[in-house]
């Protein structure tokens, strides 16, 4: 007797995904890779294999899976322009690379997925029929690079969302298939808090991007020739010291939220008194003071952390300042000093006081 196939087996099977899950991703609870990793297993799609970094915590739960792990040679772990040069030079690198896509063809995937890895070369993107999608946290074309975030506060946005494009082998170059939903943010939000959001939203939107490809209503739109800015780290890091001349009370605010809400190896600093100093705080007060923009108008005498910061001038206000070491390097290096803290999210009480300002510069007036 024969009987109908059940409607499970019936179901059209979904795409053999490959998924490729770098160490450049949010530390955060819950994994949102791991989340990537759920989402997909309870859609119709079916990963088969997880590109991880040799040390990615992450291995143990995927092995616990039944889920193939594929380790990423360590030639696929250094700088873009490293693995362009030895790729092109160095047959022995060549090689190595080559033989590992080698193991990765029997998997057969349809697609492959980025999130949050190292740069690509040619022969792996182009390995999956329907080639790799990447996830960025920023609207491209605008704010390519690691540092959407920073810039994002930086810029004073009001809103962010992230975006899934082609892989090519260019940097956040490829055509772009989705956005996430909006992010609003406001006047206390962090990039911590915003890369962490973005990529929550981002998991969703890779999956609904999976789920348009294999209907073939997913249609990818080259991305615009010109953008507004880049968000390079070395942007970042021009963008990280206090323009005591030339910033108002909000650019400095911007700066502070930027560069003490997170710790990405940029410290904000300032330069006074002949020096570039490391800022480990500062608060500012919008209002009529004397002097003229980056003159130093007193020391602070109230109590707490502040205590003797240096009182600044600012367009439209006054900074103060809670210095720290003076720096070695010059403004560029890229050997910033490691954080002592991460200032929260939110709204956060003040340390100072405008009365014990508006007394300290008084007081330094009157010397005078």
């Amino acid at each position: 007797m024969n009987h109908a196939p059940r409607a499970s087996s019936r179901r059209k099977q979904g795409l053999r995904v490959l998924l490729y899950v770098g160490p450049l991703r949010p530390r955060m609870k819950p994994d949102q890779a791991r989340r990537l990793i759920d989402r997909i297993r309870k859609s119709r799609h079916r990963i088969v294999g997880v590109i991880l970094c040799a040390d990615d915590p992450l291995m143990g739960a995927v092995r616990r899976l039944g889920v193939p792990v594929m380790v990423l040679p360590g030639e696929l772990t250094l700088p873009c322009r490293v693995i362009r040069e030895r790729m092109r030079t160095d047959k022995a690198v060549r090689r190595t690379v080559e033989q590992w896509v080698d193991r990765l063809k029997p998997l057969k995937p349809d697609v492959g997925v980025v999130f949050f890895g190292h740069w690509l070369p040619p022969i792996l993107y182009r390995l999956p029929p329907k080639g790799f999608l990447n996830y960025h946290p920023a609207p491209l074309p605008d704010l390519r690079g690691m540092e959407p975030d920073t810039m994002a506060v930086l810029q004073g946005r009001r809103t962010m969302r992230g975006t899934v494009h082609q892989v090519t082998e260019a940097y956040d170059d490829g055509p772009i298939f989705a956005y996430t939903r909006r992010m609003r943010l406001t006047r206390y939000t962090t990039p911590r808090e915003i890369f962490e959001t973005l990529t929550a939203y981002g998991v969703d939107t890779i999956v609904r991007v999976l789920d348009r490809m294999e209907r073939g209503t997913a249609a990818a739109v080259p991305q615009k020739e010109h953008h507004e800015q880049d968000a390079t780290r070395k942007q970042a890091r021009k963008e990280s010291v206090i323009r005591l001349t030339e910033d108002d009370v909000e650019a400095v605010q911007r700066r502070r939220r930027a560069f003490l809400g997170q710790d990405i190896g940029i410290r904000l600093k300032a330069e006074y008194n002949g020096a570039l100093h490391v800022i480990e705080d500062v608060e500012t007060y919008a209002g009529a003071f004397p002097g003229l923009p980056g003159q130093y108008l007193g020391a602070y005498k109230g109590s707490g952390p502040f205590r003797d910061g240096p009182i600044v001038r600012l367009q439209d206000g006054v900074a103060v300042l809670r210095p720290g070491a003076a720096m070695k390097q010059g403004a560029n290096s890229r050997k910033d000093p490691a954080a002592s803290w991460v200032m929260p999210p939110g709204y956060r009480r003040r340390r100072t006081d405008r009365r014990t300002v508006e007394r300290s510069v008084d007081q330094t007036r009157n010397r005078r």
